[in-house]
């Protein structure tokens, strides 16, 4: 079985971790507009649940059958 191409496994898993609200970089925010709820957090990916991700996005893409070379 053909395995998919590694550009679209990690766009898929960019999705993924933006949809979980987590974010690969520093975001910057504004502070002056404190006036209402705060946004929920984003965290920061590790290294560990990056891969994570990026395994979920392989099983999602082999299942699916998108994205092979």
């Amino acid at each position: 079985m053909a395995e998919p191409s590694e550009d679209a496994v990690l766009k898929r898993a960019k999705e993924l971790w933006q949809e979980a609200g987590y974010t690969d970089g520093v975001e910057a925010r504004s502070v002056s507009d404190l006036g209402g709820p705060l946004p929920r957090a984003r965290v920061l990916l590790t290294p560990m649940r990056l891969q994570e991700f990026i395994q979920q996005a392989r099983n999602e893409l082999r299942q699916k059958g998108v994205g092979f070379a």
